[in-house]
Parts: C-alpha cells; sequence; structure tokens
C-alpha cells in the first residue's frame, strides 16, 4: 500500500517537473490575469473535490477485497490525500502558467 502512495507522489512530481522544464516566455498580464481566471474559478477545490470523490469510490472496492487491511487503506489514502494536497498549489501554478503561455491577456479576460 505505502508502494501506491510512492508511485502516486512520484508521478506528480514528474508531472509537476515536465511542465516546468517547458518553460516559454509567459507574458506577466497573461500569467496575471490567469490566475484571476483559477482563483475565479475555484480550480484548487475543484481539484481537491474530484481527488475526494475517486477516494470515495474507490475505498469501499479496496476494503472490499481486501477486507483485513481496512485500516492499512485507510493510511495509504490518507498518504495520498497528503501528497495530492502538498503538490496541488504546484500544479494549479504549472497549469495557470500553461495558459498564460498559450492565450493573451485578452483571451483570459
Amino acid at each position: 500500500m505505502r508502494r501506491l502512495a510512492l508511485l502516486l507522489s512520484l508521478a506528480f512530481s514528474f508531472a509537476t517537473t515536465a511542465l516546468a522544464q517547458e518553460a516559454k516566455p509567459v507574458d506577466p498580464a497573461a500569467l496575471a490575469q490567469a490566475r484571476i481566471v483559477f482563483e475565479r474559478s475555484n480550480a484548487a477545490e475543484l481539484g481537491l473535490q474530484v481527488a475526494k470523490a475517486v477516494e470515495d469510490s474507490q475505498r469501499p472496492a479496496l476494503e472490499r477485497f481486501n477486507p483485513a487491511r481496512a485500516a492499512q487503506i485507510g493510511e495509504v489514502i490518507d498518504l495520498i490525500r497528503a501528497e495530492y494536497a502538498k503538490y496541488l498549489p504546484a500544479l494549479m501554478d504549472a497549469i495557470v502558467t500553461l495558459h498564460a503561455q498559450r492565450f493573451t491577456a485578452e483571451d483570459l479576460a
């Protein structure tokens, strides 16, 4: 179970690193406008809601197939949730940056 948490953590690390390596010039006005769009859309909260929905759908299945490991499953899910929350700000920054690279400030407005 801890391996699953580690694998997911590594996946988030590689995803955010890969996004950071694709650095293209970013217009500061587009970046500011992209942040406004994401803040108003409450994207980070929506990301947490999606993660919770996945957790809520997967936990019963995992526990059904591994009834003796319900406590361990809970621990792993807690670890995954903590890792996701830790990487969410970096992920949101990367998404905002990608939007600012691909859209103008006018487009985002």
